[in-house]
C-alpha cells in the first residue's frame, strides 16, 4: 500500500469511534459532557378502589342485541346511579329499534354501531328493554342499597 493510503485509513479508523459516539448519544455530546437533567419527582397519583366509581360517576354497560336475545338479559343497578346502556346491534333482530316505555326513549340501533342510553335511576323499579316490534326484550333491576 502507498503511503498515503495507510495515512487515510488511520486518520478514517481514528475518527470513526467519535462518530459512533455522537450517533449513539443522539447530541453529539458524549455522555460526561451532557447536561444533567434534574427529575421533578411526582406524587403518585391515588389508587383507586378496585371495583368502586367515583361518587357521582356514570357506570357503563355494554349491551349487545343478538338473535337470541339480549346479552345481558338481566342488568342489575341500584337506587342513585346513572348508568350508560352502550347498545350495539349485532345481528338483523331489532332492525326498527329500541323503546324504553317506561321512559318513554325510543333509539335507532344501526347494526355493529354502539348507541349510548344514559338514565338515572332514582326509585327501585324494573325497566324493560324492547326491541320495537319484536319479542325480544331485556330488564334493568333498580335495587334499593
Amino acid at each position: 500500500m502507498r503511503l498515503e493510503t495507510l495515512f487515510f485509513t488511520g486518520i478514517v479508523a481514528s475518527i470513526l469511534p467519535v462518530f459512533a459516539e455522537a450517533q449513539h448519544s443522539h447530541g453529539g455530546m458524549s455522555g460526561m459532557d451532557q447536561p444533567q437533567r434534574q427529575e421533578r419527582k411526582q406524587e403518585p397519583a391515588p389508587k383507586p378502589t378496585p371495583g368502586l366509581l367515583p361518587v357521582g360517576s356514570t357506570r357503563g354497560i355494554e349491551v349487545l342485541v343478538l338473535s337470541y336475545g339480549f346479552s345481558p338479559a338481566e342488568i342489575r343497578a341500584d337506587v342513585g346511579e346513572t348508568v350508560t346502556l352502550l347498545v350495539r346491534r349485532e345481528d338483523p333482530v331489532c332492525a326498527n329499534g329500541l323503546e324504553i316505555p317506561d321512559r318513554a326513549i325510543e333509539a335507532a340501533l344501526p347494526l355493529g354501531k354502539t348507541v349510548p342510553l344514559t338514565l338515572e335511576l332514582k326509585r327501585a323499579e324494573r325497566i324493560a328493554l324492547r326491541c320495537k316490534d319484536e319479542s325480544i326484550a331485556a330488564f334493568l333491576v333498580v335495587r334499593s342499597p
